[in-house]
C-alpha cells in the first residue's frame, strides 16, 4: 500500500510538472509577442520650407510643423522673407534664426509603444558652415546647432556631421551624417506627441574693407524633408504581466509541493 501511495504521489507531481512546463511556455509565448520589436523603422518626415538667417542684429523664431505649416514667431523677424543689410567699413553684423519643428503622428504619444531608436537625417542646401567669402574684403560664417530634443538641453553642433571635413557648402546641396538621437542623445522613452527639435542658427558678416558695403541676404533650406526615423517596442500589455505574474506563482507552488511529495518519499 506505500509503494502505491508514493507512486501515485510521483505521478501526480510528475503531471504537475507537466502541466506546469506547458504554463511556463504558454505564458512565454504572450509575453514574448507582447515586446516584439517591429520589423521596419517608422518615417517621421517634415516639409520645411526655405528660411533666412538674419543679420543686422535681428533675431527671429519660426514653427515648422508635421503637416507643412510655418509660422514665424510674434513680433519676432519675418524669416520668410529677404533682407538687404549695410555693413560699415571695418563693422561686423550678426543674428540668429531658432527653428522649431514639431514631429507628430504615430507612434508619438502611443502608450502601446516605446521608442527605442531614434535617427535624425537631414540635407541642407547653402548653410554656410566653413567660412564664405562673399567679396575679398567681405567674409560670411554660419553655424546651426540643436539646442534642445523633446525638451531635453543638448548642443550638438551641425557642422560635425558634415561627410567629410572641409566639405564646400557654399551654394552646395550637403547630406549631413545620420544623427543617433537614441540612445546615444536622449534616454529611452522621452518622446511626446508632438516632438519638437530645436535648431538654432547664427550668421555673421565681417567687413574688413573702408568702404561701407551693401548685402542682400538670401534664404537657406532644408531640402525636401527633414526625416526622422523610430523603432518602436511595443509595451507589454497588463493582462499579459498579471498572466505572468500567476504563472510564476503556479510554478512556485508546484515546485514546493515537488519538495514535499520528495521528503515523503524518502
Amino acid at each position: 500500500m506505500a509503494v502505491v501511495m508514493l507512486w501515485n504521489r510521483a505521478m501526480t507531481s510528475s503531471n504537475i510538472a507537466k502541466v506546469s512546463v506547458s504554463a511556463l511556455v504558454a505564458f512565454a509565448s504572450i509575453l514574448g509577442s507582447s515586446t516584439r520589436l517591429e520589423a521596419a523603422s517608422i518615417a517621421l518626415p517634415i516639409s520645411s520650407p526655405a528660411f533666412l538667417i538674419p543679420i543686422g542684429n535681428q533675431s527671429g523664431v519660426l514653427d515648422v510643423y508635421a503637416n507643412g505649416t510655418a509660422v514665424a514667431g510674434a513680433g519676432g523677424f519675418n524669416a520668410l522673407g529677404n533682407q538687404t543689410v549695410t555693413v560699415a567699413g571695418g563693422g561686423t553684423s550678426s543674428g540668429s534664426l531658432l527653428l522649431n519643428f514639431h514631429f507628430s503622428g504615430f507612434p508619438l504619444g502611443d502608450p502601446d509603444y516605446a521608442i527605442t531608436e531614434a535617427i535624425l537625417r537631414m540635407s541642407l542646401y547653402d548653410l554656410d558652415f566653413q567660412t564664405d567669402y562673399v567679396t575679398q574684403k567681405v567674409t560670411l560664417q554660419e553655424t546651426a546647432t540643436i539646442t534642445s530634443a523633446g525638451g531635453q538641453a543638448i548642443s550638438l553642433n551641425l557642422k560635425n556631421y558634415l561627410p567629410t571635413p572641409g566639405t564646400p557648402t557654399d551654394d552646395n546641396l550637403v547630406n549631413l551624417n545620420p544623427i543617433q538621437l537614441i540612445p546615444t542623445l536622449l534616454p529611452a522613452g522621452y518622446f511626446t506627441d508632438p516632438f519638437v527639435l530645436s535648431i538654432r542658427m547664427n550668421a555673421q558678416v565681417w567687413n574688413t574693407s573702408s568702404q561701407a558695403v551693401t548685402l542682400v541676404n538670401t534664404p537657406e533650406q532644408i531640402v525636401a524633408k527633414l526625416k526622422m526615423d523610430v523603432t518602436t517596442q511595443r509595451v507589454p500589455e497588463p493582462s499579459s504581466m498579471l498572466l505572468l505574474g500567476t504563472g510564476l506563482a503556479i510554478l512556485g507552488g508546484v515546485g514546493s509541493r515537488r519538495r514535499r511529495l520528495f521528503s515523503l518519499e524518502q
